[in-house]
């Protein structure tokens, strides 16, 4: 089948409340026949999903399937990270990133993020609400799971990740600590490559 046109819909960190069947209904009025919409969520809106189209619902199930389990995943990452004593932004998320206050660790996002990358996990610091940092040293990190699903990580890797992230910020003064972090991040690398 080929597609005039295929749109692919995001979503934000911390908006859990998008009217994805409104949002539908209106892009049914724009969109040409044979369109597809890829949505990051699961789609409950099977019919609505190809719009003028007829699409596989087996795909859309697949589709669903995968999105469900990686929302599990994000979910354990989370609760994780909350359990070390990091504050999530909007307590969680509906998507795969997830926005961590690491101020209330005592770090700021900028050290947090240079940590992280020390060990071998990349994050991006990142502003959050009620700032009071300027941007370029930011409070909070920006974390996400799709390079992880990716690799095929598993509940277990992922709070294997968490405690990583958790320890690694907590210990950063400490160099033997986060050499034993770095070496525990790359045998979660080479235990799910990429290839």
């Amino acid at each position: 089948d080929k597609f005039n046109r295929v749109l692919i819909i995001g979503s934000l960190m911390y908006l859990n409340d998008v009217d994805l069947e409104k949002m539908l209904l209106d892009l049914n009025e724009i969109l040409e026949e044979n369109s597809i919409i890829i949505i990051r969520e699961p789609i409950a809106l099977n019919d609505r999903l190809t719009l003028k189209d007829e699409f596989s619902n087996e795909l859309v199930d697949n589709y669903n399937a995968i999105y469900r389990s990686k929302d599990e995943l994000i979910k354990v990452f989370n609760e994780t990270l909350c359990k070390n004593g990091f504050k999530i932004i909007s307590g969680g998320t509906d998507n795969h990133l997830i926005l961590v206050d690491v101020k209330s660790v005592g770090v700021t996002g900028k050290e947090a993020e240079t940590i992280l990358d020390n060990i071998n996990i990349t994050c991006n610091k990142n502003t959050i609400p009620n700032e009071t940092e300027p941007a370029s040293i930011a409070s909070g990190i920006r974390l996400g799971t799709p390079a992880m699903t990716t690799r095929g990580f598993k509940e277990d890797d992922m709070k294997e990740v968490a405690r990583i992230i958790a320890e690694a910020i907590k210990n950063s003064d400490n160099e033997s600590v986060l050499t034993k972090l770095r070496a525990d991040s790359l045998k979660l690398c080479e235990a799910h490559p990429l290839y």
